[in-house]
């Protein structure tokens, strides 16, 4: 524990401090205890390092690309910090990476990831299937955080200048039961879409991407359930989106 409170603290003086004007909204969202996963939008570099800065002060372990892990100096820092490598290539099953996020949800821990697997400014990217695959296994809470300015921190940095960055943190929330007549092929892209569509809901409209128009956004900001919508489009279609 002393690790994280260390950890904490320089984060915050780095990224929170120097670098940055940072404005969580949401904070109440996070739950008292373990275990949940927090899922995040991917615009920077820098995301997971301000959710380990803000979260809570509990053991938390991330998902990661192996590239960033395979390098020396930088590999060994994250992997203390509790990165789990992933590979992103073409047909990777990526076997140890899900048991070790199985095991560290099993132990009441804290895992977080980007459903997109990658940046993607200025706008969202279709969530992978990897997320609604992982998410489904585990019948635990999902907290949808929401980042917003992170992809402005290095460029302001080097003129001398702070960003003000915001972290929205939604309500946490469980994926819903799929329709038998759902396949599991189905199943996964809905729940993929859902997970987004929350992401979706806690930023401006300028990140929304490939969800800019989806019906099922304007749905959750109404104040309705938009899993009704995401799941019949697939009963309908039995395609891919």
């Amino acid at each position: 524990m002393l690790r994280y409170r260390i950890l904490r603290f320089l984060f915050r003086l780095i990224f929170l401090g120097l670098l940055a004007r940072t404005k969580v909204v949401g904070r109440e969202n996070i739950p008292k205890k373990g275990p949940y996963l927090v899922l995040i939008n991917h615009i920077s570099h820098l995301d997971m390092v301000l959710v380990l800065a803000v979260g809570p002060l509990m053991k938390f372990r991330f998902l990661i690309s192996r590239r960033w892990v395979q390098r020396k100096l930088f590999g060994s820092v994250l992997q203390w910090l509790g990165a789990i490598p992933v590979s992103f290539e073409p047909g990777a099953m990526n076997c140890s990476a899900v048991r070790q996020g199985l095991r560290t949800v099993q132990s009441g821990l804290a895992l977080g990831f980007a459903p997109e697997s990658t940046i993607s400014p200025p706008g969202l990217l279709q969530g992978k299937r990897g997320a609604g695959f992982f998410a489904s296994r585990v019948d635990i809470p999902i907290l949808p955080v929401g980042i917003i300015n992170t992809e402005q921190v290095i460029s302001n940095a080097r003129r001398f200048r702070r960003t003000d960055v915001e972290i929205h943190i939604g309500k946490p929330f469980k994926l819903p039961r799929p329709d038998p007549l759902l396949g599991r092929r189905d199943e996964l892209d809905a729940y993929r879409h859902y997970i987004m569509i929350r992401i979706a809901s806690l930023i401006p409209a300028r990140y929304h991407g490939h969800y800019a128009d989806h019906p099922a956004l304007a749905a959750i900001e109404q104040g309705k359930d938009p899993w009704p919508i995401i799941e019949t489009t697939f009963k309908k279609n039995r395609v891919t989106p």
